[in-house]
């Protein structure tokens, strides 16, 4: 989280971006146009952040975030009682949405997704909307994986493979 203390609040002890989702995009897409590696950002809602207590990956995994967006009223709400400024709800598909927008405008480069979960009819839904929503990005790739609590090192090979 290296732009965190400027654009952040703590909310139940994580940094929460204050910043609206036409600023996330915007950050997201620069990370992909010069070609940074290892970024992540994280949908956070209330539910997530009451898992990550008990899951220590998890936890991790939302501390180390290059952003974590408030996904949930909950965090708007919490935000909101802690004296904060978040005062909107950030969904993936509103950073989705407007990140595909984005790079589908590029002329100069091809973007490809590679979509993972989901069953096999909505990620042909999602390959189609794209195909005619946002043609200049390419799927490369879908994988429909069983439903489990747990995915072992093979499994996760599998995904990787794919």
């Amino acid at each position: 989280m290296d732009q965190c203390f400027s654009n952040c609040e703590r909310v139940l002890g994580y940094y929460i971006t204050t910043k609206s989702v036409e600023e996330c995009v915007s950050d997201i897409a620069a990370w992909l146009k010069k070609g940074e590696k290892g970024k992540y950002f994280v949908c956070a809602n209330p539910h997530s952040l009451e898992v990550a207590r008990f899951d220590n990956t998890f936890r991790k995994a939302l501390e180390n975030a290059d952003i974590v967006v408030p996904d949930g009223i909950g965090i708007v709400i919490a935000s909101k009682i802690l004296g904060g400024t978040i005062r909107e709800r950030i969904t993936g598909s509103d950073i989705f949405l407007g990140l595909s927008s984005i790079l589908d405008k590029e002329k100069d480069k091809t973007y490809r997704y590679f979509f993972l979960g989901s069953s096999e009819n909505s990620l042909s839904c999602i390959k189609q909307k794209l195909k005619n929503e946002f043609p200049n990005i390419q799927v490369v790739g879908t994988y429909s994986p069983p439903y489990k609590e747990y995915f072992d090192e093979e499994d996760n090979n599998v995904m990787i493979k794919s």
